[in-house]
């Protein structure tokens, strides 16, 4: 196991910030609270500039995930 390099963990950190900062500031505020759906792929997914996602809003009385 190696030892935790702390400076490194920080710029890592402070990089997930700045990313998740800018995911946040570019969104439509309608988005608050809604997964990202890609037809294509089939899956939910963290949209990127580019990729092809339809905005999935949870409603009452929606369906629960399966695990399996």
């Amino acid at each position: 196991m190696q030892p935790v390099h702390l400076p490194k963990l920080k710029l890592r950190g402070m990089a997930a910030l700045d990313e998740a900062e800018h995911f946040f500031t570019t969104r439509d505020p309608s988005e608050v609270g809604c997964l990202y759906y890609s037809p294509s792929l089939g899956k939910f997914i963290e949209p990127r500039p580019g990729d092809d996602v339809v905005p999935h809003y949870g409603r009452p009385g929606g369906v629960l995930p399966s695990v399996g």
